[in-house]
């Protein structure tokens, strides 16, 4: 047992990562599987109204669909096709090309399953009240009438309105958080598998894997996120720090008590002897807040970039190096590398500030034309395409400042760091994930039938999946020595594992977890009683 694990250890260790070009080609298969299901949903009625079949075991069958579209294609890229991404996107978007060319759309009908009733609007009117003395048709003219005190740090609340630079949810945003936890959940327990390519797990030290790559991503998606409490309330930039700090840090209790196990059964992990990235992610909201005086008064890409810099006054030789004496000195890839995913965080947040409010500029002319009294419209039309143009902007910049970064760490030799977080790091994640942001495809998902059943499960239930994944790679591991395992076993394991977290967001994508288990048994006996009754699917 004890070669075994000496054996696993060093078959997942000592890593060297492939090419930027490589990984980016990986994950842009996740986009084409987008676009393909998204065509298939604007060209087809997949699911027509309910017959012999339920509403619910529809919807069953509607998952099945879905996993076929969607997920298999994410399994294959970072496994049998891992070395052929550009020849699987090529599968992908040739009958995507044919599909929009030689079929036009059929009518827009109602989702199969309806959207969840809003909750009510805390409101005592809801008819906008003017704002005396500015013009009602400005782009900040109306607001919704919510008198709530507001406490301004001066000791006196003010009954001001709160206001909102949001006008609902972004589909697309959904799309891309969902798939990067799809991805992050699957390469977990297929990096035990030798199927799973050495070149795409977390590098030792130096390297851009497609593990790397999840790590950021991850961090990046959680500025992004953190962008949507600061523009339904702007004037919380200008609260005092100490009640949003204390409100963070009970958000961040979770996270932290997983860090806290993870010392305990890991006891050196890449970041240190009692740090992990668990940690790592439970510090940076707090960490964020401190910053929002200076997001008051400077570029919030500056301000990212200025983080980053910062972390020129660490040696990476000493952060890298085997000592190991007193407490920084035993936590020190932990400690170099928060400067780091905090700028990711920043620059995600930056992209939250472009891609949610219905204008991308909305954000910054709330504060640059007094916001105290300037208030946005409150059914203000979208501009995605003024909003991809900033983001092809920043996009653009990131990666020319990204190649320039890696000439100048040598050319051949990739400079770019996950441990350390350093600059060319943060440039890669976020060009690669403001490009992403652009690439997803702008869907009418309520005409076409709404999200894919399990995808905002996977965000709402994103921290339940994630242990659940965990304590499943783990019994897979226990079961079987995976090191040793065929790609035959390998994919038939991997496919099961990911039909059962498909399975389980699918069951828990209702608000009533537990009465919703009751309602999806029903529809399963029903799926299969109805395959065996019906003659003719089609």
């Amino acid at each position: 047992m004890s070669s075994y694990k000496a054996s696993k250890e060093a078959f997942v260790s000592d890593a060297v990562g492939s090419t930027v070009l490589h990984v980016n080609s990986v994950s842009c298969v996740a986009l084409a599987s987008i676009f393909l299901h998204s065509a298939i949903q604007s060209r087809f009625v997949l699911f027509p109204s309910p017959t012999s079949l339920s509403v619910a075991s529809l919807s069953l069958l509607q998952l099945w669909v879905e996993f076929c579209l969607l997920v298999l294609p994410l399994l294959l890229s970072m496994t049998l096709f891992a070395n052929y991404p550009i020849h699987l996107c090529i599968m992908l978007l040739a009958p995507t090309a044919l599909l929009l060319t030689t079929r036009s759309a059929p009518p827009p009908r109602d989702p199969l399953l309806p959207p969840p009733t809003p909750p009510p609007v805390r409101s005592r009117s809801s008819s906008p009240t003017p704002i005396p003395g500015r013009s009602p048709e400005g782009p900040f003219a109306l607001v919704t009438s919510i008198s709530t005190p507001v406490d301004l740090g001066n000791g006196e609340p003010a009954d001001l309105p709160i206001v909102s630079l949001m006008t609902g949810s972004v589909p697309y945003i959904t799309t891309y958080r969902s798939h990067m936890m799809l991805m992050t959940i699957l390469a977990i327990l297929a990096v035990d598998f030798p199927v799973f390519p050495r070149s795409l797990m977390k590098c030792e030290s130096f390297g851009v894997s497609l593990m790397d790559l999840g790590v950021g991503s991850f961090v990046f998606s959680q500025g992004l996120v953190s962008a949507i409490p600061v523009l339904k309330n702007p004037r919380s930039l200008e609260a005092p720090l100490l009640p949003k700090i204390a409100q963070v840090c009970r958000k961040v209790i979770p996270l932290f008590a997983l860090g806290l196990v993870r010392v305990v059964l890991e006891h050196v992990t890449e970041y240190g002897v009692h740090w992990n990235f668990f940690i790592t992610m439970a510090i940076l909201p707090p960490l964020f807040v401190l910053l929002h005086p200076m997001i008051l008064k400077m570029p919030i890409s500056l301000l990212g970039m200025i983080i980053t810099i910062c972390k020129f006054t660490f040696d990476p030789d000493w952060a890298l190096g085997n000592s190991r004496e007193g407490l920084i000195s035993q936590n020190k890839e932990g400690i170099v590398s928060v400067p780091g995913y905090l700028a990711i965080h920043v620059l995600g947040f930056l992209t939250g500030t472009l891609l949610l409010p219905p204008s991308p500029s909305m954000f910054r002319r709330y504060y640059r034309e007094d916001g105290s009294t300037a208030r946005p419209r409150n059914h203000a039309k979208r501009q995605p395409a003024k909003a991809a143009i900033e983001l092809i902007s920043y996009s653009s910049v990131w990666w020319i400042l990204f190649s320039l970064m890696s000439f100048w760490g040598g050319g051949s030799g990739s400079p770019v760091s996950r441990r350390l977080a350093n600059l060319p790091y943060v440039l890669w994640i976020a060009a690669f994930n403001t490009s992403d942001a652009i690439c997803v495809p702008r869907t009418r998902d309520r005409e076409y039938g709404g999200h894919p059943s399990c995808w905002k499960p996977l965000i709402s239930m994103g921290l339940p999946l994630f242990l659940l994944a965990n304590a499943m790679t783990g019994l897979v591991n226990l079961a079987s020595s995976t090191m040793y395992a065929s790609d035959v076993v390998a994919m038939s394991v991997l496919l099961g594992y990911s039909e059962v977290v498909c399975m389980v967001a699918w069951a828990c994508r209702g608000t009533r977890i537990v009465a919703n288990m009751k309602m999806e048994g029903r529809a399963l006996v029903g799926y299969y009683r109805a395959i065996f009754n019906s003659k003719s699917w089609f």
